[in-house]
């Protein structure tokens, strides 16, 4: 029973961070026009991997941890860090228009045409 507790406390944890609504928009990008038989093949597969990935984890992620010689509050801080300032960094990201604008050279100011009347 501890274990199918700590199962659904991570699920829920991860969950928010795995985004999965956006992250299929970026799969929907990356596959193009596709069959949705290659959908179904590569989210099938993906899954499978999330799912072996998320199980090592939860069974052998203290022992990795143990064999490095780092605690597990230390890992919380520094998870809780990083979720801040990725957070922090989306609160003051600029208009992603502008920045692209700024990167393309398109926009420089006003631009001021020569007379070429006599």
């Amino acid at each position: 029973m501890p274990l199918w507790n700590s199962f659904l406390i991570a699920f829920g944890v991860l969950l928010p961070l795995i985004n999965p609504l956006g992250s299929a928009l970026v799969f929907f990008q990356l596959a193009g026009d596709a069959p949705s038989s290659v959908y179904r093949s590569l989210a099938r597969r993906i899954a499978i991997n999330n799912i072996i990935f998320l199980a090592v984890i939860e069974l052998l992620g203290a022992a990795i941890l143990n064999f490095f010689g780092i605690s597990l509050p230390i890992v919380q801080l520094s998870g809780g860090i990083v979720i801040a300032a990725m957070g922090w960094s989306v609160l003051n990201e600029r208009d992603a228009r502008a920045n692209s604008r700024n990167k393309t050279g398109r926009d420089r100011g006003p631009r001021r045409v020569a007379d070429t009347r006599p």
